[in-house]
């Protein structure tokens, strides 16, 4: 899976001023995702052509990144609240240990920040699907990953969307980036659901010399 990697933070604001300090998130050993590929999108049109056919008949790529940008809103509140029991069943055991073993490494700020809020989401689609079959277990798995375009306190921007090019210029820290990878089992005779194995949210426009302690 081919990515785009950089540093990631935030900046937030103290006592009604700004504190420019950014710091870097990683909740997951995740290459950071920002920008679709032609090809994967070609892919991804095929696979789920496959998924309708063979497993899910209802399935559509459209469908499926609206349940899945609801799942990672809702994720992102209880991780951002420290709620890790809320995770089980939705986030796989692996992950849900790394996730909680980095979150106990972020301050305040930095959780808050963990939150998705819909209204600040500017822009989703379908980066990848992945289809896995073992031929010695005859097991078959769809892992799907979702990115998320969002901009803190866009409610809040007199101009809205128009204005969302300057204000990036103004405030890179405000855009951020989040990377969900969903996987489900369709192995034959058995019942499955979706569950992420991966997830991180980064700062794109931030870079390692613009971090300050």
């Amino acid at each position: 899976m081919q990515s785009r990697r950089s540093s990631s933070g935030a900046d937030w604001g103290g006592d009604g001023e700004r504190q420019r300090q950014r710091f870097p998130i990683k909740l997951m050993d995740f290459p950071q995702i920002t920008i679709p590929s032609l090809v994967k999108s070609f892919r991804n049109r095929f696979f789920s052509f496959l998924i309708r056919g063979y497993y899910d008949t209802s399935f559509t790529l459209d469908g499926f990144l609206e349940a899945a940008t609801q799942a990672a809103v809702y994720i992102s509140t209880c991780i951002s609240r420290g709620d890790f029991s809320k995770l089980k069943g939705l986030v796989v055991d692996e992950a849900i240990q790394e996730i909680q073993n980095n979150y106990a490494d972020l301050n305040y700020q930095q959780r808050r920040w963990l939150q998705i809020i819909p209204s600040e989401i500017i822009g989703k689609f379908v980066y990848e699907i992945g289809m896995m079959f073992d031929d010695d277990t005859d097991k078959r798995f769809v892992e799907i990953t979702i990115v998320l375009h969002c901009y803190h306190d866009l409610d809040k921007m007199e101009g809205g969307l128009s204005d969302l090019y300057t204000r990036l210029g103004e405030n890179p820290e405000k855009f951020y980036v989040c990377n969900y990878r969903f996987i489900r089992e369709f192995t034959k005779g058995v019942e499955d659901s979706w569950t992420i194995n991966k997830l991180n949210h980064f700062l794109p426009f931030v870079q390692p010399d613009e971090q300050t302690q």
